[in-house]
């Protein structure tokens, strides 16, 4: 597999609750930037918002990681008919803040009561700044390794066709944030979250 990506930190943002889940979308109708895939196929996708969840969906070698990161992305040009998820995986290491979480108004989350927050950053959120912690790294796109598979979204409607990019190093957070998360989304009238599902005898790559 083949990408590049370009993304860029816009600024006025606002974070959305819903159904469970923190969705972090720019106001003036701009993206996070460009993914671009040369290999199995050709196609640009847009970065059109970043979904934070806890606890993660993802395992890896039936490991399970305390909140996950999803950048959710549509294709624009080329093979339009697939999607593609950039997701960062956390696992709680006490003290641990991360780049990302410093920009975000911990204390002022999107809640089933309050289902927008405008202005909800406190500087330019760059996609990279949930996975690198060094400016450079963040703006140049230092190399990492990843696997990949192709899925399926997992909220209604569910399309498939889905290209899931899942860097092999995991990020590191704090209880705190990840339980302040967790009351905020816990929503009183929703289902159960979803339980693991089958791998349909899906193909997982690793790849650097």
């Amino acid at each position: 597999m083949k990408f590049q990506y370009d993304y860029v930190g816009p600024e006025d943002l606002e974070a959305v609750f819903d159904r469970g889940v923190v969705r972090i979308r720019t106001i003036h109708d701009k993206s996070f930037g460009t993914l671009v895939m040369e290999d199995p196929i050709q196609a640009v996708f847009r970065a059109d918002e970043i979904v934070i969840r806890t606890p993660a969906e993802h395992f890896i070698s039936g490991k399970k990681y305390d909140m996950e990161v999803q950048v959710m992305h549509t294709a624009v040009s080329g093979d339009v008919k697939f999607q593609a998820n950039l997701s960062f995986l956390y696992q709680i290491s006490e003290g641990e803040v991360g780049r990302a979480f410093s920009k975000l108004d911990i204390m002022n989350l999107p809640n089933p009561k309050i289902n927008v927050v405008k202005q909800a950053l406190k500087d330019k959120l760059h996609v990279f700044d949930f996975f690198f912690d060094e400016k450079d790294d963040v703006e140049n796109g230092a190399p990492f390794n990843y696997f990949v598979y192709i899925g399926s979204q997992t909220m209604p409607p569910c399309a498939e066709n889905v290209f899931w990019i899942i860097p092999d190093d995991t990020q590191t957070i704090s209880s705190t944030i990840v339980g302040m998360f967790m009351d905020a989304l816990i929503d009183p009238e929703s289902d159960v979250p979803n339980p693991i599902t089958s791998g349909n005898n899906r193909f997982l790559s690793v790849l650097c």
